[in-house]
């Protein structure tokens, strides 16, 4: 077989998916899939506002690199949009409310700037849409209230009017999450409005639940001893800590969740995830907390994904590629197609002298060699079979420009026929990004998206 390859690196068709100015289906697969794949446990970041947020961007190099930091920022907007979309599916039908709540969001099939304008138009809807469940459930919470407070706290004269106060800061608030380990300096005597800042940092993907323990916990700081009220001030910042803490494990199941079903639809996950997408809907619905060996599952999960939609995104492209170059492409089985996914290359112009394969390994790296049909006759058919090989040579190096990596070539072999049978050394293209290892994640390999 070959004696070279081309090594595709998980961010080399990552970048190359992100050079087109729209978005074909598999190209946002890559980018979305690639967005959750790389996902940090954080709080939930700004969507939108494109105008601000890319003008670093601008100053980068060549109009391509723009292209593909500004897919990057849009798809994890896209990917993050989605998983809160989910969760809030998942929280209505809990509470049993009925809100207009938007569809999942795709930027295929658009320029990047009509995929912004998508993100930001459907990050104002769930956050009317998150606005609206809380609206929906504030009367059947305050009754609930109940059963999370003490007797002394539900009698106090200003109780009920302080839990107003709070569920109206809680319907309303605006304010940026607060990360787990935020601290901040606790008055010497809290009042209502030091409670309702610390109350407009619980995360808005919050659920039902939470926001109930919140809004006790924000009732009990009102305390007539000053030492205790501080005390209940420092357990109400624990506790907004440790639910958006909580939120954002969700989030991140959310995303692994939703690329990992969309591969699945495809092909069968292998057996270590068959049931990872059951245990991540457990994670989205409250019902379970995104452990430690969970969420390495979950990671391995959302890279099998990845690689998945990396592996149809390059076979698409090798298709398009090959037949722009007049090649045919025929899948075959058999002896003489000794490799999985592997593909028949046939040219009008090589008659029946030579064919040519080409397949995907299960690494990532994709092979390709010239093949005999039959045995080389004479000096002209040798003249026309180096010809063909150093055609096809050149053929590969195309695509590998298209994948945005460097190509070296093995020139000078002589093609076996089909089978593996005869033939001396035999012909390839090796393709990679220099010092980037396939399964390498590293910074400096992922590249800086935002």
């Amino acid at each position: 077989m070959s004696s070279g390859a081309i090594i595709i690196a998980p961010y080399a068709a990552a970048a190359a998916a992100a050079t087109a100015t729209v978005l074909a289906a598999g190209a946002a697969a890559v980018l979305v899939a690639r967005a959750a794949s790389i996902a940090a446990e954080a709080a939930v970041r700004a969507v939108g506002d494109y105008g601000a947020r890319l003008e670093d961007i601008a100053a980068a190099q060549s109009d391509a690199e723009i292209t593909r930091r500004v897919w990057g920022v849009v798809a994890a907007d896209a990917m993050e949009l989605n998983s809160r979309i989910r969760a809030l599916k998942t929280r209505a039908a809990k509470a049993g409310v009925l809100v207009e709540i938007p569809p999942l969001l795709s930027i295929a099939d658009c320029t990047a700037a009509e995929a912004a304008r998508r993100t930001e138009q459907t990050a104002r809807l769930v956050a009317q849409a998150q606005a609206a469940v809380r609206t929906a459930v504030a009367d059947d919470e305050a009754r609930h209230l109940g059963a999370y407070l003490p007797q002394y706290v539900l009698a106090r004269p200003d109780a009920a009017k302080a839990l107003a106060d709070y569920q109206h800061t809680l319907q309303k608030r605006r304010g940026e999450p607060v990360e787990a380990g935020a601290t901040a300096e606790t008055p010497a005597v809290p009042t209502t409005q030091d409670v309702n800042a610390v109350l407009d940092g619980l995360d808005p993907d919050a659920d039902e639940r939470e926001h109930l323990e919140v809004l006790a916990a924000a009732a009990c700081v009102a305390q007539d001893d000053a030492r205790e009220a501080r005390s209940y001030m420092d357990s109400l910042r624990s506790k907004v800590a440790a639910v958006n803490a909580a939120a954002s494990r969700r989030r991140l199941a959310g995303q692994w969740l939703i690329v990992l079903e969309e591969q699945s639809a495809l092909v069968d996950p292998p057996a270590p995830f068959s049931g990872t997408a059951a245990k991540l809907r457990a994670v989205v619905a409250g019902d379970r907390d995104l452990s430690a060996d969970l969420r390495a599952e979950g990671a391995e999960a959302a890279e099998w994904a990845a690689a998945q939609a990396r592996a149809g995104f390059v076979k698409g492209l090798m298709r398009s590629c090959l037949t722009e170059l007049g090649y045919s492409l025929e899948p075959e089985s058999g002896p003489a197609i000794r490799h999985s996914a592997e593909l028949r290359l046939v040219r009008q112009d090589w008659g029946s002298e030579h064919s040519a394969e080409i397949w995907v390994d299960g690494h990532g790296a994709l092979h390709g060699r010239v093949v005999r049909e039959h045995g080389v006759d004479g000096d002209d058919a040798a003249a026309r079979e180096q010809e063909r090989c150093v055609g096809f040579n050149a053929d590969i190096r195309v695509l590998g420009s298209r994948l945005g990596a460097a190509v070296v070539t093995d020139e000078g072999y002589v093609p076996q026929g089909k089978g593996g049978s005869t033939g001396g050394s035999t012909a390839g293209e090796r393709v990679e990004q220099p010092g980037v290892r396939y399964h390498d994640r590293s910074p400096s390999a992922e590249g800086n998206w935002q």
